[in-house]
């Protein structure tokens, strides 16, 4: 009866978690939905960690700049190329901007770099 019980319990306490989890994104991205939630998740706890809230209630995407082939900062994105992003994560009132560089890793994959912007 204890092991049904606290099965049950798990299983209920993880859904509402999974639900709890769930952030609305909206705007452009080139950001496939792993990559965005993989990025959400990074963000938020940032931005919940500096305004001292619990929760976020939205987050908006802004592709900025495209650069090609042989531009970029770093030796992925001078060979493949990468995308700037402006992403503004909403929580209590306030407006949290980060800029997120997305570079692809050449196998299939995508590197992403976050910095905090300026208010």
């Amino acid at each position: 009866m204890t092991l049904k019980l606290n099965l049950a319990t798990l299983v209920i306490f993880s859904f509402l978690i999974i639900g709890c989890s769930s952030v609305d994104i909206s705007g452009d991205s080139r950001a496939d939905n792993t990559l965005k939630s993989d990025v959400s998740r990074k963000l938020s706890l940032w931005a919940k960690t500096e305004t001292k809230c619990e929760k976020v209630d939205s987050i908006q995407t802004q592709i900025l700049k495209t650069n090609p082939i042989g531009t970029g900062d770093s030796v992925a994105s001078k060979r493949y190329g990468s995308i700037e992003e402006k992403w503004v994560v909403n929580l209590c009132g306030q407006n949290i901007p980060f800029s997120v560089i997305f570079t692809p890793d050449g196998q299939g994959g995508t590197y992403f770099r976050t910095s905090r912007e300026k208010n």
